[in-house]
Formats: structure tokens, C-alpha cells, sequence
């Protein structure tokens, strides 16, 4: 057995301890500043040096390095984009040639790339500037053949839709927005719906105003807005123009920019002064109107103005003409006219009897009856 003698004294087992443990706290940290380091960034590619120098129109060293690094490394991975912007700042330069043959490069090397297909439109201004229009459109069509996803080809190819939409070539339209109907935008994906309907209804108004009234109902308005566009111009749209009208100025009223609002306007009037109070659009027309001048107009007067032509106009027992009763006795509540809102509301319900037991209707008399009671208290 071991003697007491040989123990280690308790003081110095605690010294030991205490050691250890600093030690540990020490390594511990040290290892924890090592992991605490940030990643060491990665070295710009030649094509991200050559940007930043483009950017800071310094073109001239950007190409140095450009050749330089594609004549030590042609087969480097940033290869392709290097020459596309190599071409750049040739076509910059207006040296065509040489852009030419950088962009060219990138097509016969990198065939299914996005990097082909943006040399391919580049190649597509040299070839215009040049009076060489089959070159030019050789480069749309091989977009189209070998890069039909590609966003780059959907930017060249929805341009010249558009054009021929514009210029009412419907069925062209239609065809080229087909061909790359996966990568349209929203816009380009509804005017592709549009340009099918005009070239299947030829214009005719009778196919396309039950298309742009189901647009209508559910709150399509642009889209409805395009077709009532389109079959106003129609040579056949004469019998069918006061509704053409009135919708589209619905249309127009749904986007309310001031010139759409001028318009919408103008539209409403016309079709008042074409046709007579018994004909159902120029009772819409003018409801429109009262909205309107309800509405953005912010001119109530002129409103109640229109309801009380709009009564006058048309019989007792129509829609319009209980419309325009309630909407005026409404407005004049509204704007707290007192007597006069309280008679517009005993004349609805001396025109319309049912309407007295409404619980709406009510209601709304009783705030017309305090706006009175409230004025005659008035000092």
C-alpha cells in the first residue's frame, strides 16, 4: 500500500485542474476564432473584370484583357461570355467585321447556350445596318430553331409580333406568339388570346361583342377594352355602335386616367345624342354619366342634375328611372340637403311602394329626416 507521504498534496491536484482547464478554454477559442473567420472570396472571372471595366467606360483595357485571356485559355469556362463582349465592344467600335466573327464563334461553338443565343441577336443590327435582311432574318429563325426557350428569343420574336398586332395582322400575330408561347409575358400571353379571336371572328362584331361581354362580367376590362377597340373600327359595327360605345366607355372608365376619363366621356355623349331615352344604351350612357360626375368629377350637383333628367326621361316603374330616383335622393342625403333629401326618398316610395318596407330604405330616410331636424335646429 502506498503511503500518505507519496499522495499528491490536494493543492496541487487543484493546481493541475485548474490548468487543464485553461488550457481547454484557450484551444477551444482559438478553435472558434479559426471557424469564425469569413470565407475567403473568390477571384473575379476575366469576364466579371471586363464588365466592371465596360462599366467604367474604360473599354480599351477591358478588350486588352478580354484577348488576352481568350487567346491563353480559348476554351476557358467563362469562353463564350468573354467573346460576347469582346463582340460588344467591337460593335461599339463599328469594327462589324470583327464583331461578326466573336459572335460567330459563340454560335458555332455554343449552339444550345443562352450566351448563342444572345450573339445570334446581336448579330441581327450588323446585318440590318448592312442591307442585309435575309442575314438578319436567318438569325430570327435559327433563334426560333435552336433557342425556342430562350428569353432572348422571345425578346426578338414578341417585338415583331407586337408589330403585327398593331398592325392588325391578327393570324400572323397569332402564329409567332404560338411559337414561343411558354417564355410570353403576361401582356404578350393576352394579346396572343386576342389576336386568335380577331382573326377566327374577322371583325365581325356579332362573333366578338359576346367575347368581350363575358371579358366583362368577369372584370376583364383591358381585355374587353381591346375587342371593343378593334370592332368599333369595323365596317360592320354601324347598328351595333351605341353598345360598342357605351361598353367600351365602361372600359375606359375602369382604367380612369384623365384621358381615358375625356374619352369615356365623349363616347357617352354620343351615343345620347344617336339615339333616344326608350333605347336601353342611352339610359346606360347616361347613368354612366351621373357616375361619373358622382365619381372622379366629384361634382354632386351636376349628378343630381342628370338623376332628375333621367326621371323625367324615362317611364315610372323602369330600372333607369328608379335608379336615377334613389341615387338622388341618396346623393342629396349624402351631402345633407335636409327637405330635399327627405322628399326624394317620399317620392321613391310614392313611386314604389315596396320599396317603404326596406330596411335600407329606411334607414336611409331616417339619416335624410336627422340631416333635417338637424338643420332646423341650427340657429
Amino acid at each position: 500500500m502506498q503511503s500518505k507521504s507519496n499522495r499528491p498534496p490536494l493543492a496541487c491536484l487543484s493546481n493541475a485542474l485548474k490548468i487543464l482547464s485553461m488550457m481547454h478554454v484557450c484551444y477551444g477559442s482559438a478553435a472558434l476564432a479559426d471557424t469564425d473567420k469569413p470565407p475567403a472570396t473568390p477571384p473575379k472571372s476575366i469576364a466579371q473584370q471586363a464588365r466592371e471595366l465596360i462599366l467604367a467606360s474604360n473599354s480599351p483595357l477591358a478588350e486588352s484583357l478580354l484577348l488576352k485571356h481568350l487567346q491563353t485559355q480559348p476554351n476557358a469556362p467563362d469562353a463564350a461570355e468573354c467573346n460576347l463582349l469582346l463582340g460588344q465592344i467591337h460593335l461599339k467600335n463599328q469594327r462589324l467585321d470583327d464583331a461578326l466573327k466573336a459572335f460567330s464563334s459563340i454560335t458555332s461553338r455554343y449552339r444550345k447556350t443562352e450566351w448563342a443565343a444572345q450573339a445570334l441577336a446581336a448579330q441581327i443590327p450588323i446585318h440590318l445596318q448592312r442591307r442585309n435582311a435575309s442575314a438578319a432574318q436567318r438569325c430570327r429563325d435559327d433563334l426560333l430553331r435552336h433557342q425556342p426557350n430562350s428569353p432572348t428569343t422571345a425578346s426578338i420574336w414578341t417585338t415583331i409580333a407586337d408589330q403585327c398586332f398593331a398592325q392588325q395582322k391578327f393570324k400572323q400575330a397569332a402564329q409567332i406568339y404560338q411559337a414561343i408561347e411558354p417564355s410570353l409575358s403576361k401582356e404578350a400571353a393576352e394579346k396572343l388570346t386576342l389576336a386568335k379571336v380577331f382573326s377566327e371572328g374577322n371583325g365581325d362584331p356579332a362573333k366578338l361583342i359576346p367575347i368581350a361581354e363575358k371579358a366583362m362580367d368577369q372584370n376583364r376590362s383591358s381585355f374587353a377594352l381591346a375587342i371593343y377597340e378593334n370592332i368599333a373600327r369595323s365596317p360592320n359595327a354601324a347598328r351595333h355602335l351605341p353598345q360598342i360605345h357605351t361598353r367600351l366607355g365602361w372600359c375606359l372608365y375602369m382604367e380612369p386616367t384623365k384621358e381615358n376619363l375625356t374619352r369615356a366621356e365623349a363616347l357617352w355623349r354620343d351615343v345620347i345624342e344617336s339615339t333616344k331615352p326608350g333605347n336601353p344604351w342611352y339610359a346606360e350612357s347616361k347613368w354612366h354619366l351621373v357616375q361619373l360626375a358622382s365619381g372622379h368629377q366629384g361634382d354632386w350637383k351636376k349628378a343630381v342634375a342628370m338623376c332628375e333628367e333621367i326621371e323625367r326621361e324615362q317611364p315610372v316603374g323602369s330600372f333607369p328611372h328608379e335608379q336615377a330616383l334613389f341615387s338622388r335622393a341618396w346623393l342629396l342625403t349624402v351631402h345633407e340637403q335636409g327637405q330635399a333629401a327627405v322628399d326624394a326618398f317620399d317620392q321613391l316610395i310614392s313611386d314604389y311602394p315596396e320599396k317603404g318596407k326596406q330596411p335600407v330604405i329606411i334607414q336611409h330616410r331616417e339619416r335624410a329626416l336627422a340631416g333635417l331636424n338637424k338643420k332646423k335646429a341650427t340657429p
